[in-house]
């Protein structure tokens, strides 16, 4: 059912959560649908900054990581605030991350608008910069190839990018697949990756100009 509360129909992001809880991000409010009795209710915690939600990843943990504004937000299963961490970086003026993801070893690594990857260090409690030297930013598709020992990240503008880890943050580096964005000079949208995702075997990629 549709609470009176509920503010916008415009549904930026789902994830599923423990508790029998699927979130669902709309442009002004963060909600989730209570599977028990099939009920949505909204977060009305006050230490959850106000602004335009863009994302939100649930971790293994349990924990939901919700992007904010200029905020990332890291609230627990039941979603209550642990900490707002301002974006490092300043975006576009209105979107400063693009997405957070997890890997196998429970590493957070966060992509910016306009900007490179960082990876959350906990002994510090913040996100520190990595190597990225590619032009274009990381617009969020990520996915882990354990067997090869690195990532697969889409960018806005030079298509999929292998993306190989060093010995510290800074010793990371970027290969270019070609074949993901040649002909760019002739379609301004070629290279420009919406989503990704993976069947196993084949890494399958929607694009501006398809996919």
């Amino acid at each position: 059912s549709i609470p009176d509360y509920w503010l916008s129909n415009h549904i930026v992001d789902l994830a599923v959560g423990k508790g029998h809880r699927i979130w669902v991000a709309t442009e002004v409010g963060l909600y989730y649908l209570d599977k028990n009795d099939y009920a949505l209710r909204q977060i009305r915690d006050k230490a959850f900054p106000s602004g335009p939600i863009n994302h939100l990843n649930a971790t293994r943990d349990g924990s939901l990581w919700v992007m904010v504004a200029r905020h990332i937000v890291h609230m627990t299963a039941e979603g209550m605030v642990i900490k707002v961490y301002k974006a490092p970086n300043a975006g576009d003026g209105k979107k400063f991350v693009n997405s957070i993801s997890e890997d196998s070893r429970g590493r957070y690594w966060l992509y910016e608008c306009r900007g490179g990857i960082r990876r959350y260090d906990k002994a510090t409690d913040s996100f520190v910069p990595c190597h990225w030297d590619c032009p274009c930013e990381p617009h969020g598709g990520f996915y882990e190839d354990v067997a090869h020992g690195c990532f697969w990240v889409s960018t806005w503008g030079m298509g999929v990018v292998k993306y190989v880890l060093g010995d510290s943050d800074n010793a990371h580096r970027v290969e270019y697949q070609p074949c993901t964005f040649e002909g760019r000079t002739l379609n301004e949208s070629k290279g420009k990756i919406i989503s990704m995702t993976s069947d196993g075997k084949t890494l399958w990629c929607s694009a501006m100009d398809g996919f």
